[in-house]
């Protein structure tokens, strides 16, 4: 017989059903195509040299020799190879997403932290073709404002073919939350202008989830001069800012309404 065609070697990723493709393959003589004066018959014999079919974790080559008779018992034959290759990355499974803290307990958050770390250590991978194995790198700690912060971490995922697959998850603790005044200087009725208070942040009493707080006067406005007709009204404005420009405000009015009359003193 005489090969018009001759068999065609494939190359197929390793994963399941690579048994099937094989046997399709060999069913199909490779692809090939011969003629004779009388009909051929097919057969196929697997000439792999185990010495060099082997190339990493399921991946292999095979080496197969097609050869076509005819009635009279005519042969002729040809190769051809059917590989399965491995080009695929592993997959990582149970890896735990990027995770974002609103910084509830004091900003730490290294309770959360903790118990995602735990799954970043779990974390498994999977491959088509054989085994993998994950290396865990921590890139380190960045500082954010106030006490907030990001830790990240890299995986890679290496199979036994050298396919890697990489990503980077991070843990991180934001502040999202304003500061709460709990009480501001109290509001004042007084007779006298000379009685008037400095402004005082520092008597604001006022809680944060995160930080320690900065108290400041924001601003101070006078009107009037104290007289009844026209009362004077001295309003301070404080602020209170924590360490990622979160403000709250509160607001001091201080009255001056001088309605007493002098007191005249006859002794001698």
């Amino acid at each position: 017989p005489v090969f018009t065609v001759a068999p065609q070697s494939i190359e197929v990723e390793c994963a399941p059903g690579t048994d099937a493709q094989y046997d399709a393959w060999v069913s199909s003589h490779g692809g090939a195509v011969a003629t004779d004066c009388h009909s051929v018959q097919w057969s196929h014999t697997d000439i792999t040299n185990a010495s060099t079919s082997f190339i990493c974790a399921g991946s292999y080559i095979k080496t197969i020799r097609f050869t076509a008779t005819d009635a009279c018992g005519n042969t002729s034959f040809t190769d051809a190879t059917f590989i399965v290759a491995d080009h695929t990355p592993p997959v990582f499974v149970g890896l735990p997403a990027n995770m974002v803290e609103e910084g509830s307990l004091g900003c730490n958050g290294h309770k959360g932290f903790k118990l995602w770390r735990k799954k970043i250590f779990a974390t498994k991978a999977k491959d088509m073709c054989g085994n993998a194995h994950i290396t865990i790198l921590y890139l380190g700690l960045t500082e954010g404002c106030g006490s907030t912060w990001t830790k990240t971490y890299q995986l890679t995922a290496t199979d036994y073919c050298g396919n890697s697959a990489v990503t980077t998850v991070s843990y991180s603790v934001v502040d999202n939350t304003v500061p709460v005044i709990i009480s501001c200087p109290e509001n004042e009725a007084l007779t006298c202008v000379e009685d008037v208070p400095a402004a005082a942040p520092e008597q604001i009493v006022a809680e944060d989830n995160c930080d320690i707080l900065s108290k400041f006067i924001i601003s101070q406005e006078t009107t009037g001069v104290g007289c009844p007709a026209w009362p004077m009204v001295v309003r301070y404005v404080y602020g209170v800012s924590d360490g990622c420009g979160h403000t709250t405000t509160c607001e001091q009015v201080i009255t001056v309404v001088d309605n007493q009359a002098p007191v005249l003193d006859c002794t001698d």
